[in-house]
Formats: C-alpha cells, structure tokens, sequence
C-alpha cells in the first residue's frame, strides 16, 4: 500500500517530494503544460493502482473471507524493505537529495 502511495505521489511516500518539486519547478518557470501533465500523471496513477489495492486487501472472498493466503516469505520481506526505505526516503529526503546533486555535478 505504501508503494500504491509513492506511485500516486501522496505523504508520507517519497513519490509525493518528487512531485512537490516537479510541481513547484513547473509553476516557477510558468509551464502549465507540465502542470497538467503532473496532475493528470497523479490520478491515472490513483485510477490505476488503487482498485488493485482494494482488491487485495479489502474485498472479501465467497466464503465472507479475505479468499487469499499468505504470500512467501521473500514477496513479504521484499515488499517490507521497499516499504521501509520509501518511508525513510519520506523522512530523510537529503540522502536522496544530496546523491541527486552530486550525480547533476552540483555542489552539495
């Protein structure tokens, strides 16, 4: 669900600081083509990616049960460690920040 949130660029996932500085760049430099671009990229994401998380997690089976079992252990560690270091993105964005200025050769 975390990662459903960074697609959609919502807090607390790191997708929403991408976005924030997309946005705020976009509507400094006056390009409301990009805007729109950005906005529209937001809710085809969230028309995308939210009816696949209801249906994992909250529609119910024929039984009046969730009709699915637990996933293996690796998919559940996989998806804990992504949730986790886009949670830590989130709230520690210089790493992230100051790799992304150092890879453009800007001083950091």
């Amino acid at each position: 669900a975390v990662g459903t949130l960074s697609m959609i660029g919502l807090p607390p996932a790191a997708g929403f600081l991408t976005k924030w500085y997309l946005l705020l760049g976009a509507f400094e430099a006056g390009q409301l083509v990009a805007i729109l671009v950005i906005v529209a990229s937001t809710l085809l994401n969230a028309a995308y990616f939210v009816p696949i998380v209801y249906a994992a997690f909250f529609r119910e089976g024929d039984s009046g049960e969730h009709s699915h079992g637990e996933a293996p252990w690796t998919m559940v560690a996989a998806s804990t460690a992504t949730a986790a270091l886009t949670l830590l993105m989130f709230l520690f964005p210089s790493v992230a920040i100051t790799l992304g200025k150092q890879l453009v050769g800007a001083d950091p």
